[in-house]
């Protein structure tokens, strides 16, 4: 049975133990939130875009991200955007299928160590996102005269939902982040019966402002 005087520093000793982890932790789970906007380049990919004139859609994004530091180099990066996906393509008239959707992606974030800048540091992220439709409308031009039309009345079928694989570069200095990405859709954006293979392939530049929290 410990001694009395031995349970007054063992008390004291799991209370400095308590207080060094704390520190170390906060230390360690710095988080930073901000803003996020940019520019997309959309279109599809899959087997059934072969032979067809596809061309990129050019759209915007704009939303906010949270930066978690779970260590020196390493972040979890849950994020939420509106963005624009979709594409334009040629079959006798001029279509453009425009698909906007309001996407939360989740990246683990890898921080390079900083080389001579020290407020100058690379990162590489990848993830899963998951986007939910917001919009889609198609628009038909052909001889300088422009139809827009929503996509149910055209018996357009898109999924509500559509799943991604998200990575993405950059670099961030101090509290800006100029950043590039790339989403990969995984599965089709037809939603009807006979599904035709077509993915949303979306490439973006993005600037973000981080906001310290602790």
């Amino acid at each position: 049975m410990p001694s009395r005087q031995e349970v007054p520093r063992a008390v004291l000793s799991l209370g400095w133990l308590g207080v060094s982890l704390g520190a170390a932790q906060g230390r360690m789970h710095k988080v930073q939130l901000g803003p996020v906007a940019g520019i997309t380049l959309a279109q599809f990919g899959g087997s059934d875009t072969k032979g067809r004139n596809v061309d990129t859609r050019t759209g915007f994004l704009v939303g906010g991200v949270a930066t978690i530091r779970v260590h020196r180099h390493v972040a979890i990066e849950p994020q939420a955007f509106y963005l624009q996906k979709g594409a334009e393509y040629t079959a006798g008239v001029r279509a453009r299928v425009k698909l906007d959707y309001v996407e939360v992606p989740v990246l683990l974030k890898i921080l390079f160590p900083p080389r001579k800048e020290p407020e100058l540091r690379p990162y590489f992220a990848v993830g899963p996102a998951l986007a939910f439709k917001a919009r889609c409308k198609l628009n038909f031009a052909s001889g300088g005269v422009s139809v827009s039309e929503d996509c149910k009345d055209e018996d357009v079928d898109a999924k509500g939902t559509d799943f991604s694989l998200l990575f993405a570069a950059g670099v961030a200095v101090r509290r800006l982040t100029f950043g590039l990405h790339y989403d990969l859709g995984l599965s089709t954006v037809d939603g009807s019966t006979n599904p035709v293979d077509l993915k949303n392939r979306v490439a973006g530049f993005s600037i973000g402002y981080g906001f310290r929290l602790r």
